[in-house]
């Protein structure tokens, strides 16, 4: 070869390696750049859905709706029970909570007399 040829062949090299060196050096800036709108989408994403969640949370939707309803619901079949369940001890003659702590008061205070007599003897 001649030296004009294989100057020439030297350039050539050079400047497809330069080449393969800037498309290379762009791939990896695309793929940075996937990566950057892919983390700022996520990030803008995230913070619409909370601002939305808690626009929605204060809403009257369905499911608070259905939640009021069940709760208001297990609430009235609990008194229904406690009254049901109440009444059927009372038939039964079953003293209930306030008439217990009147006589537990009541014992008391008969405790008490009977230790100050015990104690004048």
């Amino acid at each position: 070869m001649t030296k004009k040829k294989t100057e020439g062949v030297i350039d050539s090299a050079r400047t497809m390696g330069d080449e393969l060196m800037k498309t290379g050096r762009n791939v990896y800036l695309a793929g940075l750049g996937i990566v950057a709108t892919a983390n700022d989408e996520v990030r803008t994403t995230y913070t619409k859905l909370v601002n939305r969640g808690e626009a929605f949370e204060g809403e009257e939707n369905p499911l608070s709706q259905a939640t009021g309803k069940a709760r208001d619901f297990a609430r009235m079949a609990e008194d229904r029970v406690q009254k049901t369940v109440g009444a059927t001890l009372n038939r039964a003659g079953v003293p209930n909570r306030d008439e217990i702590r009147t006589l537990i008061h009541r014992v008391e205070e008969l405790t008490e007399k009977v230790d100050r007599m015990a104690a004048a003897r």
